[in-house]
């Protein structure tokens, strides 16, 4: 089974240092949480495993094989995609002909990125919208539509970057219960970046919690989640007992 592995990854900005020496590993198959306070330095992370942020110091690794100077292009092709915060859709093409742009991209010929697509957006519960103009859809179904054109890279590691800012409840539960089921249904490892905690903990099974740039907590979810250093950093008193958000 592959694994995305980043070793002793540091990162500075300046006198700031948003990543101090941070280990962390992905299974091919497996979900992973991210998460700790603005500043953290959880987007920095996702950027030097994407190839868009070159650390001063460690590496980046995918089945043993060092991807940590191949920039974002050298990502892709370990099979390493990532989301954005913000979805970044063609608007002026249909939410059909986004998620075609991306299994073109990957390699599939024009014509059998049509069907692909639609089968996406079917599983996404999307398909009724395949025809509508991208600029035209809800804040929550675009961030789906971007989640369904990433799956379209055929990715061995997918990285998802506060996928549920902006959504409420139910689209919230909806996207936790979709994201759950990637890794079996794509075949892909799953690194989740999320600040709403009941998504966090109805997704993933597997945290790391990142304070200033410093891995404090890694484990199982139901462990990190009482941690006295995570609950003084991150979720607040209380939050280990209740589960509710900080």
């Amino acid at each position: 089974m592959a694994k995305l592995v980043g070793t002793g990854l540091s990162v500075g900005f300046g006198g700031i240092k948003a990543l101090s020496s941070v280990d962390i590993s992905l299974d091919q198959g497996g979900i992973l949480g991210v998460i700790g306070p603005n500043g953290a330095g959880k987007t920095t992370l996702v950027n030097v495993l994407t190839g868009f942020q070159r650390p001063d110091q460690g590496d980046v690794l995918v089945n043993g094989q060092h991807i940590t100077r191949g920039g974002p292009r050298g990502a892709v092709r370990a099979g390493v995609v990532r989301s954005f915060q913000a979805a970044r859709l063609f608007h002026d093409l249909t939410v059909a002909e986004n998620v075609e742009v991306a299994l073109c991209a990957a390699g599939r010929s024009r014509r059998a990125a049509g069907p692909a697509a639609r089968e996406l957006l079917d599983w996404m519960d999307l398909g009724h919208r395949a025809n509508l103009r991208a600029g035209d859809l809800s804040f929550g179904e675009e961030r789906l539509v971007g989640i369904a054109r990433t799956l379209g890279s055929q990715p061995r590691f997918l990285l998802l970057d506060e996928p549920a800012a902006g959504l409420n409840e139910v689209e919230c539960a909806a996207l936790s219960g979709r994201i759950r089921a990637i890794p079996a249904r794509f075949g892909c490892g799953l690194l989740l970046i999320e600040h709403n905690m009941d998504v966090v903990l109805a997704t993933c099974p597997q945290l790391v919690v990142l304070d200033r740039g410093h891995k404090i907590a890694d484990g199982p979810a139901d462990l990190v989640r009482r941690d006295d250093t995570v609950i003084a950093a991150y979720l607040g008193v209380g939050h280990e007992e209740d589960g509710e958000d900080a």
